[in-house]
């Protein structure tokens, strides 16, 4: 280890001299690489059907669903995972995931081949003799289509603490920017500066070690996003907002000498059951301040899910989302959600998995998802997908 690490990693400099230069602490852990590495490599293929590939919103059940198209397609995934053994109180992980689908829509031109490369790497290390983790992430995640501009693109860094107290209490706090790229329309594209707090204690039902276990969690985080388009403001009265079929009216909507800035806070409180089953149960409430008029919002989102192993050993997982959207402003109810959610991440959702080990490295695995609108005070539009799934996994772990 260079001279300087090896002073920064003794005792000689006081722990609030070293969270002054944390990011130089985590640079100096890097030998924590050269450590013995456990590694996992995960290969999937199967066949796909999706009732919905275009996501195409249509009017109300009943009415014509012009554009809803389904499609029968393959896809295929390899994930490989790396994971360095803890030295001198360093420890370093690495995650990456390629992806990628293939579909052939029968009515229309528009193509859904898409693909996806993803990106998590942190590195954590214990401040000397204190209850003290300093650690350093960064995560990246691309998706694309073939001769289409749809997907975006996502990279984030962060720095972090983690304090640990008696009876395996942990408090984390974390700082740090994201680059936001939404290819479809640029001008929704955002750079973010974020910073978090959370809180987390594990507990057990009984003294042995094997109890059921019980994991709390409270978050809190802020992101202030800029954007390069100008702020919207309101010129309108309220009954005059919108036209006579409950649009909004595009006349009343003004542009400002401003750029639009987001101040996004989200708050979480989770729990999860660890045992012969696993139980969690998580809420978030999301809200947007926006300085562009139509653009505040506020998101509830209630998420359950469920695994539990079934007859012949197959491992069965369900779970659900539920999400309901506040417009704070009244004009815009009508319109999507823009850069707030991707896809179907702003939707209601069931998901269902069925898994099934077939050898010590082969699985079978079954999904089903279904996509419908979040609650909107407007309904003159539904949604609705529905994705199955069936392939094959193949997993091999070396230490």
């Amino acid at each position: 280890m260079p001279r300087p690490c090896e002073r920064l990693a003794s005792e000689q400099i006081p722990v609030t001299e070293r969270l002054l230069i944390l990011p130089l602490y985590c640079l100096c852990s890097a030998p924590a690489l050269a450590a013995p590495v456990k590694w996992t490599l995960g290969i999937e293929a199967g066949s796909e059907l999706d009732t919905n590939v275009h996501r195409v919103e249509y009017p109300r059940p009943g009415e014509s669903q012009y554009g809803v198209e389904p499609a029968i397609g393959g896809k295929a995934a390899l994930r490989l995972s790396l994971r360095a053994k803890p030295v001198r109180g360093h420890a370093t992980q690495l995650s990456t995931v390629l992806a990628g689908r293939k579909f052939a829509p029968s009515g229309q031109d528009a193509n859904e081949d898409m693909g996806v490369i993803s990106l998590d790497a942190q590195h954590a290390a214990l401040l000397g003799d204190a209850p003290l983790r300093a650690f350093a992430s960064l995560s990246y995640y691309d998706s694309f289509q073939r001769d289409s501009l749809d997907g975006v693109r996502s990279a984030d860094g962060s720095l972090g603490l983690t304090l640990v107290g008696e009876g395996d209490h942990r408090v984390t706090t974390s700082f740090g920017m994201q680059l936001f790229h939404f290819k479809p329309d640029p001008t929704l594209d955002f750079e973010a500066m974020h910073a978090g707090l959370r809180y987390g204690h594990v507990f057990f039902a009984g003294p042995e070690d094997d109890s059921p276990a019980y994991d709390f969690g409270l978050e809190y985080a802020v992101h202030r996003r800029a954007l390069e388009i100008p702020s919207l403001v309101n010129t309108c009265p309220p009954e005059k907002a919108s036209t006579p079929d409950g649009k909004p009216d595009p006349s009343c909507r003004r542009a400002t000498g401003h750029d639009r800035r987001d101040l996004f806070h989200s708050a979480a409180v989770e729990l999860r059951y660890t045992g012969s089953r696993i139980f969690s149960a998580r809420y978030d409430l999301m809200v947007n301040d926006s300085t562009s008029y139509g653009e505040s919002l506020r998101r509830h989102r209630l998420t359950l899910s469920a695994t539990t192993r079934t007859f012949l050993d197959v491992f069965f997982t369900v779970k659900t989302v539920l999400q309901k959207v506040d417009f704070v402003d009244s004009l815009l109810v009508s319109r999507g959600i823009g850069s707030f959610v991707v896809q179907d991440e702003g939707r209601n959702a069931l998901l269902v998995q069925l898994t099934k080990d077939i050898g010590d490295n082969w699985s079978v695995e079954g999904r089903y998802a279904a996509y419908a609108r979040a609650f909107l005070r407007d309904s003159s539009v539904s949604y609705l997908r529905e994705v199955f799934y069936l392939g094959l996994a193949y997993t091999i772990t070396r230490n």
